[in-house]
């Protein structure tokens, strides 16, 4: 029997909400990026948005407030696109601009695919 030659690939989003959600002090950025980088493997992807919460992926319009939702949704949808557009049909136009793009939302953005 051959073994399994599966390659993962890992893609997180990560909300920085430590300024918005006080209790979010108890596991700030920085250790959740760290759990991240800890994840072994080249084929990874990172996006960090600034603001908001979890909750901002529903309905519920705070504390990111009805433009900043709209706009991390919307962001979201395309990395998604762009990244199985990239896994997919090998095509990474659009995860090359994507960072640029979403600049004024998005705090970090590495890793390669």
């Amino acid at each position: 029997m051959r073994p399994l030659a599966h390659q993962r690939l890992i893609v997180a989003l990560i909300l920085d909400t430590s300024a918005t959600l006080p209790r979010e002090r108890d596991w700030p950025l920085r250790r959740r990026v760290a759990v991240f980088e800890a994840v072994g493997g080249s084929r990874k992807m990172l996006a960090v948005f600034t603001g908001g919460s979890h909750s901002m992926f529903t309905d519920r319009t705070s504390p990111g407030g009805d433009m900043l939702n709209a706009q991390v949704k919307t962001a979201t949808r395309e990395l998604t696109s762009a990244f199985l557009n990239r896994v997919l049909g090998g095509d990474d136009s659009g995860l090359r601009d994507w960072p640029q793009r979403h600049a004024a939302i998005v705090s970090r953005f590495s890793g390669t695919v």
